[in-house]
């Protein structure tokens, strides 16, 4: 669609970016060939599942976001230092399209209620329907924003999947989601995206400017991580295995 909407140019761009954003996938394809054996596990042992699992998605929302946040960070300057001039401007695709694979770790996280009722059929609709959704927006946004058009569909068509996955498989199996600290965290993890993102665009005379602020944002989004969203236990948990 991009070649057919905007020039062979642009795709080459967008490709370049997305390779780059791919590299998330290291993280969730790890979580995602650990995860299946893990929950079915608690097959039979659901009251466990539902403390379990719940803070299973707290905990990836914290490590796999913060991940996701150094991808906008660095994207800039690594296309700036390893892609020729042309492909600079894929560094705007980087921040999302890891966002999107992050995503999907949360869709792989809802899942155990639609495998624990054998409700397979709910897990095909809702990749269906993330596929759709992919196709139609980008139909829509390629001709609006070219390849920034282009990253926010996948973006979306990827934030489709836990939202269905949801919708469907907390009918099935009841978990105890901790909900502020998922709103905390999201919060948290989507400003401090946004300030790199804006930085990074806005700051275009030379390329030190912008790192040494988004830099700065990465000084308070850490800490506040840790200070904020984790509880004293955890905390106290994470000195312990520093202290090794």
């Amino acid at each position: 669609m991009i070649e057919r909407m905007l020039s062979l140019t642009d795709l080459g761009v967008y490709s370049v970016g997305y390779s780059f954003g791919m590299v998330m996938i290291i993280a969730t394809s790890a979580f995602g060939t650990a995860w299946p054996p893990f929950f079915m596990s608690y097959i039979k042992k659901p009251d466990e599942a539902r403390q379990v699992f719940g803070r299973v998605l707290t905990y990836y929302v914290m490590g796999c976001g913060s991940l996701g946040v150094l991808f906008f960070f660095v994207a800039k300057p690594v296309l700036a230092i390893m892609t020729a001039p042309l492909f600079h401007d894929a560094w705007v695709v980087v921040g999302l399209v890891a966002a999107g694979y992050m995503l999907k770790g949360c869709y792989l996280i809802f899942l155990p209620g639609i495998y624990f009722a054998k409700k397979l059929k709910w897990q095909s609709l809702i990749e269906w329907l993330a596929a759709g959704t992919n196709i139609g927006l980008n139909l829509w946004l390629i001709p609006k924003y070219g390849i920034l058009g282009a990253v926010i569909a996948t973006f979306a068509s990827y934030l489709t999947l836990p939202i269905s996955a949801w919708i469907i498989s907390h009918r099935l199996l009841e978990v105890d989601y901790q909900w502020r600290r998922l709103f905390a965290a999201s919060i948290l993890i989507t400003a401090s995206a946004v300030c790199i993102h804006m930085i990074s665009t806005r700051m275009v005379a030379n390329l030190l400017d912008p790192l040494l602020w988004n830099f700065l944002v990465l000084t308070l989004f850490f800490p506040s991580v840790f200070l904020v969203l984790l509880t004293s236990s955890e905390r106290d948990q994470v000195y312990r295995i520093f202290k090794k």
